[in-house]
């Protein structure tokens, strides 16, 4: 590169070529500017800019400058001009191939010449490295206001906060100012000075060492916070600090006093319960017990602890295989919540039948463990055991009543066909020679007989009611009325009247017995009409919540409110046998049908005005073993009606 010319350099110092063998030789760029802002002169190190002498004294200094430093430049041109010196003054310059440098000048005017001397050294590299830190500084001052934890810079000589972020004094209720007047010892509400000054001359001892410890801090409001607090010791320059960071976990540590509150309280009531209650973990390890477990078991609370829970509970040889075991379906086929019937076995080997929910604890990463609660099932085992023998019996007792009403009746048959034979006999070969008393006695006789025979009928079939009954089945009461009423129209027709039936609602039951029942229902309205009036029924049906009401009014001789109970007595009779035959089975008949159906029927009745029987019964009658009866609905009393019918019982 070429110096510049001897004339230029001349104008740097009166010893020509010694001065500019040192402008030529030096890195800074030396120039002399004109007060008109014209290169007068530069040295070769300004041509590192990338223009030539003759770009660099074509035009104005001021072009070459950066545009957001030409203001700046213009007044410190000024300063000169005015005969002032401008040192250190920093302004960027374009290179000709569009680079940015940094320029440090020191100038000074020449006010005979008008021309200023100027040294400018390349700060580029100091520059960029100055930005670099002012951007490291501001992430840092970042990162350090932004923390969620409290940072601190503590002198350790006075304990003071040299510096401290946001979350530091605002977590502890102060502001930045109260803040900065304080000192560790002011925060901390468990320490003593002397243990703060310990954990500090610790720290100062040896450089980078590091301290992580728990504590409590007090804010300003006199409330305590847990806190965990990492320090280490830390050298700026020539001093050493302590860099502190605090986090809260306050809500930690009450979640956790917490937690072990709630257990302590969960194991206080499964202690106390008079359930059995035990917990595995993943492996059937038994890892928790209560009480009554392990008195209903036999062994003793530290005797469960770590051991295996199908091991414990179903040791016997007869208990179940390890598949069946709750507690390994639980953990091992992913089953749900299992309730049932178990048996454990205790210590010394006797069986406890128990009832047990078994239900798996479930967490992030699947199955944890299994709670199983339980309790002692002997009362309600031996309970069914025993109902078990009793319906045996029962069953035993009805068949064996059964044999016995069939037998009885047979034999008791056999005497009165002899007599009814005999007296057939007597009538048909003897009445000649009977007189009026002796042919009276005959058919007293022999009616006896009749009626006999008919109660010894009545009495076999209610005997047979339940034990001989058919199983349930869903019927239609409509077609059954119908088939029922067909075998009164040819008394109807004598007496004159008729039996009107409207559509019944469906239920289930026994078809057979219903259609009896509902025979004698009609049978007992056709019995008692009025001489001299056309009978009229009336067969109505309505459902009525879960029971179906079935009624069969008629307008009857009726009867009085004090007999609506008596008609259902076995035997009882409100007229003579000569005014209405019949024994007086025929309504117990019908109530007992009804009760095996879990139904009930009441009577009402006014003397002259007819009678209204009321069959109640469940839509699906409750389940009971075939041969038992069902229990009854709880009688209600039927609405009254504007003129209450009824008739008397056979």
């Amino acid at each position: 590169m070429a110096a510049p010319d001897s004339g230029n350099l001349s104008l740097f110092s009166p010893f020509a070529p010694e001065t500019a063998r040192i402008v030529e030789l030096t890195r800074d760029i030396v120039c002399i500017v004109s007060f008109e802002g014209y290169f007068v002169t530069v040295n070769p190190a300004a041509l590192s800019l990338g223009y030539s002498l003759a770009e660099l004294k074509s035009r104005p200094f001021i072009d070459f400058v950066h545009p957001d430093d030409r203001e700046r430049t213009v007044e410190a041109m000024g300063v000169l001009v005015r005969g002032g010196e401008v040192m250190d003054f920093e302004n960027r310059y374009r290179c000709k191939n569009g680079r940015i440098v940094w320029l440090s000048w020191r100038s000074r005017p020449d006010m005979a010449k008008g021309v200023v001397y100027a040294i400018g050294r390349d700060v580029t590299g100091r520059k960029v490295e100055d930005q670099a830190l002012a951007d490291a500084e501001r992430r840092y001052r970042t990162l350090f206001e932004l923390s969620p934890d409290g940072v601190l810079l503590i002198d350790p000589r006075t304990a003071g906060f040299v510096e401290f972020n946001r979350a530091a004094h605002e977590q502890l209720g102060y502001t930045r100012e109260a803040f900065a007047r304080l000192t560790v010892a002011d925060v901390d509400a468990v320490e003593t000075p002397e243990i703060t000054r310990g954990k500090i001359g610790m720290l100062v001892g040896e450089e980078g060492r590091r301290l992580d410890f728990e504590t409590r801090h007090r804010t300003r409001q006199g409330e305590i916070r847990h806190v965990l607090v990492t320090v280490q010791s830390l050298r700026l320059g020539a001093r050493l600090f302590l860099y502190t960071i605090f986090r809260d976990i306050t809500n930690i540590r009450q979640a956790e006093e917490a937690l072990v509150e709630r257990e302590r309280r969960l194991r206080e009531i499964a202690a106390t319960m008079g359930e059995g209650l035990f917990v595995t973990d993943r492996r059937r390890r038994i890892s928790f017990v209560n009480k009554a477990a392990a008195e209903l078991l036999g062994w003793s609370e530290a005797e469960f602890l770590g051991q295996d829970a199908h091991h414990m509970f179903h040791h016997h040889a007869n208990g179940p295989e390890l598949e069946a075991c709750p507690v390994h379906r639980i953990l091992h086929q992913s089953e749900g919540s299992i309730r049932g019937d178990e048996v454990f076995w205790r210590k010394d080997g006797s069986p406890l039948p128990v009832n047990l929910i078994a239900s798996p604890i479930v967490r992030q990463s699947g199955i944890e463990g299994v709670v199983v609660a339980f309790h002692d099932i002997t009362a309600r085992v031996r309970a069914e055991e025993a109902l078990h023998r009793t319906l045996d019996e029962l069953r035993r007792s009805n068949d064996e009543l059964d044999q016995f009403s069939f037998v009885a009746s047979h034999d008791l048959k056999e005497p009165l066909r002899k007599i009814v034979t005999f007296g057939d006999l007597l009538r048909e070969e003897f009445t000649a020679g009977l007189n009026q008393e002796g042919r009276f006695y005959l058919e007293r006789m022999q009616r006896a007989a009749h009626r006999m025979q008919r109660l010894i009928d009545d009495l076999l079939v209610y005997s047979q009611l339940s034990t001989r009954g058919r199983p349930f089945r869903p019927v239609e009461p409509t077609a059954l009325m119908k088939e029922a009423a067909a075998a009164w129209q040819d008394s109807l027709a004598a007496v004159g009247g008729g039996i009107r039936i409207a559509e019944l609602p469906p239920l289930t039951g026994d078809p057979y017995q219903l259609l009896q029942l509902f025979r004698q229902l009609l049978d007992n309205a056709v019995k008692f009409h009025r001489p001299g009036v056309p009978l009229e029924i009336e067969v109505a049906g309505r459902v009525e919540g879960d029971r179906v009401v079935i009624e069969v009014a008629d307008n009857g001789i009726g009867f009085g409110e004090k007999y609506q109970e008596k008609i259902f007595l076995p035997f009882q009779r409100l007229h003579g046998q000569d005014d209405y035959p019949g024994v007086g089975m025929g309504l117990t008949i019908c109530q007992r049908i009804a009760q095996r159906h879990g139904g009930l029927l009441a009577a009402r009745g006014e003397p002259g005005r007819g009678a209204r029987l009321i069959l109640t019964l469940p839509v699906v009658p409750l389940a009971v073993p075939f041969g038992a009866p069902a229990p009854a609905l709880v009688q209600q009393s039927p609405p009254p009606t504007p003129a209450p019918q009824g008739d008397a019982s056979k």
